[in-house]
């Protein structure tokens, strides 16, 4: 920066008997920037030119500068400072008993008896006090008229004057308020309220999407979540995880179990299979379907691993469940969607798998990696999937289930009218009172006509059932909390 130093003295700065008062002042300002930029030139060295320029533009943008222009008849500080000038009036505000004397306030990082210890004011009440007596007396001494103000804080809270202020002052602002009416006068002239229940959103319309089953269950847990999942598109954010997701899980399983019955066919075969012709089958099972989940987002190849031995295991055990069933064929594994129409609205539902028995009955399954209970009872069902299933093949159908594949509790949870169709001695279903499953696929039929005739019509209330807000993550925009927690007794 010597350089510098030495251009602007060999240059411009020979002319200064030439220049005004404020490019003086510009100049002279510039002529100390300068300066301090050299003490460091051991730090930053030698320096290219445009190098040089880029750094001494920027310190001259985060110089502060102001032209003086001599003494200002009106002077405006927020600092709390002695007044070395003599003025015909000083005006101080701020003198409310709340902020005069100002309030202790100690440096966070250091101990308070250390800051006391070495007379740090802001640290104690005793020396606030001290300094701000001391200012008052040197502001009243150096101005002809002093005046001290205070404010009120604008929440409807009334001030006071602080008690160190002289008593013979009178503070600008301390009048006496205005009269405020009686609590009962503003009640009685406050405006009439109406009150508003906007719970019906708009029909649907022939150009919207649903998300197929996905709307009619949250339609019928809550008719505000079906509205805002499905109109709104209001979704959570999936939380990144280590591995594979729960979802991804879901799917594997999906694959798996539609490549091995694929495979298999029936029942029969799925009995003569051998030891090692199982395992071959379920490390093919397995590998299928990490390659295809792993098309969208592959985790790694020390997860794919991990996954496919735990996968591999699971399969193996509700493989040993399948075995117990009576005799079955497999006629169909993850087909294609099927068109639905309900309430006036169109669907696509894509079932999982549909079995015909011996006697040419059907059974309609769904495969669950999680939680499985009996879900689709009541006129609210929490989630209506097995009876809209039932609804679009109800021909020759005996029973509907859920597959629980998962290692902690692998089982079927089913709706059927016979005892032997999953095990040999399995509790005999209610059939919520109807006589025969085909009267029961005919409430079912009722009921989800119902939830998708409210969905078309606009139908958006916050209502939900018992369970609906435990696995809904809308409490931020219906604002409700969750109900309290059930006992665990009550959920089958």
């Amino acid at each position: 920066m010597s350089v510098w130093i030495a251009a602007l003295e060999a240059g411009p700065w020979g002319w200064r008997h030439r220049w005004s008062s404020i490019e003086y002042q510009a100049a002279e300002r510039f002529r100390e920037l300068l300066a301090t930029l050299a003490m460091a030139d051991a730090l930053l060295g030698t320096q290219s030119l445009e190098s040089a320029q880029r750094i001494l533009r920027r310190a001259v943008h985060d110089t502060a500068f102001q032209v003086q222009t001599g003494v200002p008849p009106v002077w405006v500080s927020g600092q709390l400072m002695d007044p070395w000038l003599n003025y015909s009036g000083l005006w101080v505000s701020g003198c409310s008993d709340e902020q005069w004397p100002p309030q202790i306030a100690p440096v966070a990082l250091i101990p308070v008896r250390l800051q006391r210890q070495y007379g740090v004011i802001s640290a104690g009440a005793e020396s606030q006090l001290a300094l701000a007596a001391d200012l008052q007396r040197r502001w009243q001494n150096r101005a002809g008229q002093c005046v001290f103000s205070y404010a009120d804080p604008g929440d409807g809270a009334s001030s006071t004057p602080s008690p160190l202020l002289p008593r013979n002052l009178v503070p600008l602002l301390a009048l006496t308020p205005a009269p405020r009416p009686h609590w009962r006068a503003m009640l009685a002239a406050a405006p009439q309220l109406e009150s508003l229940w906007d719970e019906r959103a708009p029909p649907v319309s022939q150009t919207e999407r649903t998300r197929g089953v996905s709307t009619l269950k949250a339609q019928s847990q809550c008719a505000f979540r079906g509205f805002a999942e499905t109109r709104l598109d209001a979704r959570t954010l999936e939380q990144p995880v280590p591995g594979f997701n729960e979802r991804e899980r879901g799917e594997l399983v999906h694959h798996a179990l539609e490549h091995i019955w694929s495979t298999l066919r029936d029942s029969s075969s799925l009995t003569a299979l051998s030891a090692e012709a199982q395992r071959l089958l379920l490390d093919e099972a397995a590998r299928g379907a990490l390659a295809f989940v792993c098309k969208r987002r592959d985790p790694g190849a020390r997860w794919r691993q991990r996954e496919r031995v735990r996968l591999q295991n699971l399969l193996a055990l509700w493989l040993d469940i399948e075995r117990l069933r009576m005799p079955f064929v497999v006629e169909a594994v993850e087909g294609n969607a099927e068109e639905a129409r309900f309430g006036g609205l169109d669907f696509r539902v894509r079932i999982d798998r549909v079995d015909r028995l011996s006697d040419g009955s059907r059974v309609l399954i769904d495969y669950k990696t999680g939680a499985a209970i009996r879900d689709w009872g009541g006129e609210r069902p929490d989630n209506p999937q097995l009876p809209i299933y039932a609804l679009l093949l109800p021909k020759a159908l005996v029973a509907v289930a859920y597959a629980k594949v998962n290692a902690a509790e692998p089982r079927f949870v089913a709706e059927s009218e016979r005892r032997d169709i999953f095990y040999r001695r399995s509790r005999i279903s209610q059939l919520e009172g109807m006589p025969n499953f085909a009267a029961l696929v005919g409430l079912w039929a009722r009921r989800v006509e119902r939830i998708a005739g409210e969905f078309a019509a606009g139908r958006a209330e916050v209502a939900p059932t018992l369970r609906a807000c435990k696995t809904c993550y809308l409490q931020g925009l219906c604002r409700v909390p969750a109900p309290l927690e059930e006992p665990e007794d009550s959920r089958e």
